[in-house]
């Protein structure tokens, strides 16, 4: 009895999950400027400068606006962030910040007119609200050279890396105070928390640690 085996190879390709609709808006820290690229038809838009060396962006899709923070240079520390108007693709606001210096990380706060900063000089979190460009909060992280932050999905919780401390500040925004200091190590950077909140990723030079939040720890 004659058997035939017949093998199929079935290669996968590539799954790409960003939008070809959209634009993208690509920071360049050393030319002080933003380039906007429309992906659906694959060409760069537009070039336009910002103040000095911005660094991180968000959107806020309800405004249809993208912020950028302006951190600035050792010669010329950067105090403000910029408000860019999607539609026409020009700064329509710039927000100062006051002595909060060197803002770096920013979140938005979903459906709201908000955004969350950072500011590495002065180690401040700030709630500030893009329509009326007013610092609503300001909380002190109580660390150095605080870095970058995400927000908790569905508590009122913000944690925020501070890459010269070498930790994460758990920030209540309920009682506008520190909850807790978490202890990472050396060049603590980058943080990434889970869509479901249950994990949250310090990055640090080199490695990443993760852990699970509780908000019941003291500090």
């Amino acid at each position: 009895m004659l058997k035939i085996v017949i093998e199929i190879q079935i290669t996968r390709r590539p799954f790409y999950t960003i939008p070809t609709n959209r634009k993208l808006y690509i920071v360049n820290k050393l030319s002080s400027s933003i380039t906007v690229f429309d992906l659906f038809k694959g060409k760069e838009l537009v070039t336009f400068s910002t103040e000095t060396e911005p660094h991180e962006v968000t959107t806020l899709e309800n405004l249809n606006k993208v912020v950028v923070t302006n951190y600035g240079t050792q010669k010329m520390v950067g105090k403000s962030i910029s408000i860019i108007n999607l539609e026409s693709n020009t700064i329509e606001k710039t927000i100062i910040l006051q002595e909060s210096l060197k803002p770096h990380g920013i979140v938005d706060f979903h459906k709201t007119n908000k955004i969350g900063i950072v500011s590495n000089i002065g180690s401040d979190f700030m709630v500030v609200n893009v329509a009326t460009g007013l610092v609503e909060k300001k909380i002190a992280t109580d660390q150095f050279g605080s870095h970058l932050l995400v927000l908790h999905p569905h508590k009122p919780f913000a944690y925020v890396s501070n890459i010269s401390s070498g930790s994460v500040s758990v920030i209540d925004l309920v009682e506008d105070q520190v909850h807790a200091i978490i202890y990472c190590g050396n060049g603590t950077e980058g943080i990434a928390i889970t869509p479901d909140g249950s994990e949250i990723w310090a990055i640090k030079i080199g490695r990443a640690h993760v852990w699970t939040p509780v908000t019941s720890r003291s500090r």
